[in-house]
């Protein structure tokens, strides 16, 4: 997964069609890879409210977060174990996201 916030429209994109291959195939496709995107996905969502230097740097591309907060969405739906026990580390940002939007 190129989820790397450094090249944000890439990283949106990526974060975008991770969403749509959630939705079309399900939980037993799914499910091996939730863990891992989580992981990638939850420090650059967390940047997104965090404040400071990052924060100046990526306000640009507030599409990203917006992203990133509907693919964990639908990772959820899909996947809601493997999703959830992520809760605690993103839920406040994740919440700021889509309310955004």
């Amino acid at each position: 997964l190129n989820l790397d916030s450094a090249h944000p429209f890439v990283c949106s994109n990526a974060a975008w069609a991770l969403g749509e291959a959630a939705i079309r195939l399900g939980p037993r496709c799914m499910a091996p890879f939730t863990d891992a995107a989580m992981r990638k996905m939850i420090p650059i969502l967390n940047n997104s409210s965090d404040g400071g230097e990052k924060q100046s740097q990526l306000q640009r591309d507030s599409g990203l977060f917006h992203s990133i907060a509907l693919t964990i969405s639908r990772l959820g739906l899909v996947c809601p174990g493997e999703t959830g026990k992520h809760l605690e580390h993103f839920a406040k940002a994740w919440c700021e996201s889509l309310t955004k939007t």
